[in-house]
Order: C-alpha cells, then structure tokens, then sequence
C-alpha cells in the first residue's frame, strides 16, 4: 500500500478536501436562494394552555392562556401553543415557522379566510404527510396568513425535559437552510456508509476485530443520528410513534460502547496497558450514567452541562491512552490518536458559533461536529488500514524468520543424523530407524535383517597412502554399498571403517542373504584413487529379527559376533548361520 507512506499529507490534504467541497456550496446556495439570515424568536411571545382542551374551546376564544407553560418534569407532555403573528403582517414573507425536533407530534391550525386550517407537523410525521418539505418540524406562514392578524394555535406532543423553543424565519432563510442540512446530512451518511462497508470487507476478509468493532460503531453512529435528527421517523420507520428520547440515549451509549471495544482491541490496552485499560472503562461506565440520569431524573436537562463534562473526560482518556502506545513503540496509535484533533475542533467550532455567531454563515462552524465525526471516522479508516499494513509486514518478517529458524534447523538435523564425510546416516541416526523398523516388524510379522559390514585392512591403507586416500576409500565404498542395496534398504558408517546395512519387509531369510552376496560383490571391480589401486577386504555379519534377538542392541553383537568369526574364517558369515 504506498499510498500509506505518504500518510502525513493525507490527512491534512483530505480535511481541506472535504473545507472546499462545504463551503463553496454553502455560499451558492446563500446566493440563489438570495439568504438574509433573518430570524425573528417568537418564543418570549407565545402562550401556553393545557393539551386536555379541544380544538373547539381553543379556536373559540374560550381557552384561558398564559405564559406559564403547563408541561412538567421529565414526561412527554402536550400542550396548546398560541403563537402571535402580528409583527410578520408588514414583512415580506412567506415565513416558515420552526420547532424543535424534539415535538414529536402535532397539529398547526392557521387561520384560513374565517376560520381555521390544521396541518400535521412533528419529527414523528411520516415524510409523505409533511406539509413542508423543507423542515422536519414546521409549517410556512404565507402572506395572507400574516395579514389576518390572528394567532396560529399548535397543540404538540414533546419531550419537556428538552430546550423549547418557536421561531419565525423567512422562506428564502429557511430553504438555504433546508439545503445545507440536507447537503451536510447527505454528506455525512455517504462517507459513514462509504467507510463501513470498506471496513467491513476488510473484517471479512482480514478476519480483524478491531475492523468489526470499528464497523459496529459507524453502525451505531448512524443510527444514533437517524433518531436524534428525526430523520428515522420521518423516512424509515414513520408513524411507530415512540418516544425517541430513550432510543436516542440507548444508540448514544451503543456508540460509545461500540467505539469503547475498538479503543481496547485496537490500542490492545487489555495486555499493553492494563491500568489504561480499566479508565477507559471506567470512563464509559461514567457517560453510561450521566446520560441516563439526563433522561430519566425529573428536571434532567440541568446535567446536560456534565453530561458534556463526562463525555469530555472520556474523550481525554481515550487520547490519552492511544498517545501512552505510540510512546510504547505501536506504531498503528498515530493515526489513532490524530483522528481526535478534526472531532475537537469541530465541537469547538459548533460550541463558538452557537455562543457567539448564531445567525452568522459559517457553514463549517456551524456543523463542526459532523464534519469532525466524519474526518475521524476516515482517520480511524486510515488507522485501520496502517495496523493491517504494520502487521502485515511484522507476519512476513516472522514467518521468513521462521522460514529461515526451520531450515536451519533441519541443516542441524541433517548434520546430525549425517556421517561428514561418506554423507550416508551416521550410528545416531541408525539406530533411531532400526528402533522404529523393529516396532514396524513387531506389527506387521514381517522379518527385520541386518548386516554387520568391517573393511579389512583399512589401516593399512591409511599407513601407506595417508588418510586423504583412506577417506576417499570410505567415500567409494558408501556409494557403492547404497547401490549395492535394496531402495527400501538403509545404509550407515557406524564408525571408522565399520558400516551397517538395515534390511527391512522381509518374507524369509533367503532376501537378507541376496541383499548380502550384493554387498560382497561391491569389491569386486578395483577401487583406484588417484590413479593408485587400492586393495581392502571386507567382513560381513547377519543377523535376523525375531530369530537372533528382538532388540537392536541384541541384533548389532549377534551381527557383530558373525562378522568376526567370518573374519578369522576367512569366509562371509550368511544370515541363515546360526
């Protein structure tokens, strides 16, 4: 992957990347939607009245309202809403009046001529009932409507442990915005899905953990933004009619769940860094229960302040231990731990632009937090795809490592089971066949031979030619005593001038005794060494398995005992002797 060795301009160039296909397009749509940024907040003005009334006793007149807003605790409430126009009759309009998306369901009733028209409205209105396209809780007041002078009346269901508030915005403001929430949102879901599925061949493919729990969090990243946005209701699960604050809560804790177990596979904190192991930990556990006390004390609302303060505890323990394994020498926490620095700064961009430019148009700044979820989100990709790379590259230096530890090893194997000099099995070597043969024959019923091979008058070759010529005579006779045999059969230098032969799968003596007569003939034809003949004898024993003994230490002295009568005897001692 090459495109990884470059990875310190990738990032940067990819956040500039994502800056210049925003902002451009934030500006156009500013430009011909023709945008003047006016919001007018009628949320001091409205009145509130209990959601028990009828719609007749409310567009009648009848109803008492004030400014005390009925709606208590930390229930899903509903209430009635009277929303004074009259400021709007003399402006320009349309205007477009927006709620919440924690309203999860309602009815706009807008004064029509001389009475009254309802409309749906709400975050858990299917999308095809909708009377606006372009705000998921809204409803547009035309130019008549505004002249009439009269209130408009929505009676909601809502979470009132949720900020409340009813603002007027003029069409050609509302539709900007309409285009740039659906630009980001589209934005976001492309590159999550994008991400995911990438991620999810490679923990296919790679079998990496650390590629599925990454996959599991782009999952419930999504869906977390799906419920908290409304746009789960409103396009795929439309009219189930739950309350979503829970929901919200339940995907919220998922995705830091779900991120919680990459952190720990991916950084392997559980065995490299145990104590940084249970902060983190401890740290989720933290944001479990400030986000559940959130939704489910009365009067929650007041720990948003530490739920954002736990959240942000979180996020610096998790940097931190990602920065204590790049100090540890793991090279794949880089990428880790700079994907914490675009999701900083797009918080802090958002936390600025609400404090201070709220009606401002600064589109990065303004939905900072995505665009900082998705940069991390790709730098978390990239991570991912870095680790796969070191590891990989780690696998391939173990396994030519261990490539070359087994060829050494088998060169030691050799070398030790090898006579040096003849290159046949050496005595070690020998007897561990001869172990196994004798166990083979023990199974079977077969017969086990074996001859018992001493030159004779080697040492005086050795005197008389010196020892390079005695070795170059052992040299011959090993190669002509291997091809003398039996392919089946094992030749060995049991030592100096002494050498075995292993017959084995015998069906009666007479084979051991063929196997023989080849081997006395391998002399037969002159050995000449450096154009010097050569002249040595030989002296042959055999012995039979299970006739002369069922061990090999008692098969070599009966083999042993028979080449030295042959010896004196001047004869070749045959396997049938007994």
């Amino acid at each position: 992957m090459p495109l990884l060795r470059r990875d310190g301009q990738a990032v940067p160039a990819l956040c500039v990347a994502l800056w210049l296909l925003s902002a451009p397009a934030a500006q156009a749509a500013s430009a011909v939607l023709g945008d003047s940024s006016q919001t007018v907040e009628l949320t001091p003005q409205v009145q509130f009245a209990p959601g028990s009334l009828s719609p007749g006793e409310v567009l009648s007149g009848r109803a008492a309202f004030s400014r005390q807003n009925p709606a208590r605790g930390n229930a899903t409430s509903t209430v009635w809403l009277r929303v004074p126009i009259g400021a709007q009759r003399s402006a320009a309009g349309p205007w477009v009046l927006s709620l919440p998306r924690t309203v999860a369901s309602g009815e706009a009733y807008l004064p029509d001529g001389t009475g009254y028209r309802s409309e749906l409205i709400g975050s858990s209105i299917p999308y095809a009932k909708h009377a606006e396209s372009y705000v998921i809780v809204g409803i547009t007041i035309d130019r008549t409507t505004a002249r009439s002078g009269k209130p408009v009346y929505l009676h909601i269901t809502y979470h009132a442990d949720s900020p409340f508030w009813v603002r007027a915005d003029t069409l050609a403001h509302r539709l900007t915005e309409s285009f740039l929430y659906r630009l980001i949102v589209g934005l976001f879901f492309g590159v999550l899905l994008a991400i995911g599925l990438c991620n999810l061949y490679l923990a296919v493919t790679v079998r990496d953990r650390s590629a599925a729990w990454f996959v599991a969090y782009v999952g419930a990243l999504i869906a977390n933004v799906l419920v908290a946005s409304g746009l789960g209701n409103a396009y795929f699960w439309p009219g189930i009619g739950f309350d979503s604050r829970w929901p919200n809560v339940l995907t919220e804790i998922l995705a830091f769940g779900t991120f919680l177990g990459f952190t720990r596979s991916f950084l392997q904190t559980r065995s490299a860094a145990p104590s940084w192991d249970r902060a983190l930990i401890l740290a989720f556990a933290g944001v479990v229960v400030a986000d559940v006390a959130r939704r489910a004390v009365p009067g929650g609302e007041r720990f948003a302040v530490l739920v954002l303060l736990v959240q942000f505890a979180w996020m610096l323990v998790t940097i931190g231990a990602g920065i204590v394994r790049v100090r540890a020498g793991y090279q794949p926490a880089r990428f880790f731990v700079l994907a914490f620095a675009p999701a900083v700064a797009g918080i802090m961009a958002t936390l600025a632009y609400n404090v201070f430019t709220p009606a401002g148009n600064w589109f990065f700044a303004a939905n900072g937090v995505e665009f900082g979820a998705m940069a991390e989100c790709v730098i978390l990709s990239f991570s991912l795809v870095d680790r796969i790379r070191i590891l990989d590259g780690e696998r391939t230096k173990a396994e030519a490592e261990l490539l070359r530890t087994s060829a050494r090893n088998e060169e030691l194997k050799t070398l030790a089971s090898r006579d040096p000099l003849t290159g046949i099995d050496n005595r070690l070597a020998f007897f561990e066949k001869f172990e196994d043969e004798i166990e083979y024959a023990r199974r079977t019923g077969h017969l086990l031979g074996v001859l018992y091979i001493d030159l004779d008058d080697f040492k005086v070759v050795n005197d008389r030619y010196g020892h390079r010529v005695g070795d170059i005579l052992l040299q011959i006779f090993s190669r002509r005593l291997t091809n003398a045999v039996r392919p089946s059969d094992k030749v060995a230098r049991l030592g100096g001038d002494e050498f075995a032969v292993l017959a084995t799968g015998l069906g009666d003596a007479g084979i051991l005794d063929a196997v023989q007569t080849n081997v006395v003939r391998i002399l037969d034809s002159p050995i000449t060494v450096d154009g010097t003949l050569v002249t040595v004898g030989m002296s042959i024993g055999a012995a039979i398995f299970p006739r002369d003994g069922e061990e090999a230490d008692a098969l070599i002295e009966a083999a042993d005992h028979r080449m030295y009568r042959a010896k004196h005897a001047g004869a070749q001692a045959p396997a049938g002797e007994g």
